[in-house]
C-alpha cells in the first residue's frame, strides 16, 4: 500500500472530514451550528522530481510579507490547509492556510494558485507514491498535525477509534477525495475573485 522510495516531493499526506458544532459568538443564546471542514495535510520538500518547498515559499513571497502568520506553527515544511463552511449550505467555502483564514485579494492570488495544483497533485496521485516517513500517522506529529491545534486522539473514545481514524486519515483514497474537494473549494474562492 504505501511506498518508501520518493517519487514526488509531497510526502506524510493526510485527509481528512470533520462537522463540528461551533457556537455562534455573534448569537447571544449560545446557538450552535455544524460547520463542515474537510483538511489537507502535506510535507513539502525538494527533490530531483520537484521543488514543491521552493515553490510555497516563493508563492508566499508574493504573495504576502507577513509570512509568519502563515507558516505551520509545529513545521514549516508542512501545510495544513482546511476548507469550512455551514454544513448543507450554499454559502461559499472559505479557505484556511495553516489554520490563518486566506483572504481573498490580488495579492493572495499565487498562494491560492498554488494551493490549487498541490491539492489537484494530491487528488491525482497514485497509492504508490503516497510516502509516509517513520512511520508517520501513528507518531506524535501524526497525531497533532492534521487539524494543527487539536489531536485525533483527543477526539477518540478510545485508543481503537483513534487508530482506526488514523489509518483512515493517512490512507491515499481518503486524502485524493479530501485534496480533490478541497481543490474545488479553492477554485470556487478564485473564480469569485476574479468575477
Amino acid at each position: 500500500m504505501v511506498n518508501n522510495i520518493n517519487f514526488t516531493g509531497l510526502r506524510n499526506i493526510g485527509g481528512m472530514f470533520n462537522i463540528e458544532i461551533n457556537a455562534d459568538p455573534k448569537n447571544i443564546a449560545g446557538y450552535l451550528k455544524p460547520v463542515e471542514r474537510k483538511y489537507i495535510l502535506v510535507k513539502l520538500t525538494n527533490d530531483k522530481s520537484g521543488n514543491d518547498l521552493d515553490k510555497y515559499e516563493q508563492a508566499m513571497a508574493l504573495g504576502t510579507p507577513d509570512l509568519d502568520r502563515f507558516e505551520f506553527l509545529h513545521d514549516k515544511r508542512y501545510l495544513n490547509i482546511f476548507t469550512e463552511k455551514p454544513y448543507h449550505s450554499t454559502l461559499p467555502t472559505r479557505v484556511f492556510l495553516n489554520l490563518n483564514k486566506l483572504p481573498v485579494q490580488k495579492n493572495t492570488m499565487p498562494i491560492f494558485d498554488f494551493l490549487a495544483q498541490i491539492t489537484r497533485k494530491i487528488a491525482n496521485k497514485p497509492d504508490a507514491d503516497f510516502i509516509y516517513e517513520d512511520k508517520f500517522p501513528l507518531c506524535d506529529a501524526g497525531d497533532l498535525f492534521i487539524m494543527g491545534d487539536t489531536r485525533i486522539s483527543e477526539i477518540s473514545r478510545n485508543q481503537r477509534e483513534y487508530i482506526d481514524k488514523t489509518l483512515n486519515i493517512y490512507n491515499p483514497k481518503t486524502s485524493r477525495i479530501i485534496a480533490k474537494s478541497i481543490n474545488d473549494g479553492i477554485q470556487e474562492q478564485m473564480i469569485d475573485y476574479f468575477l
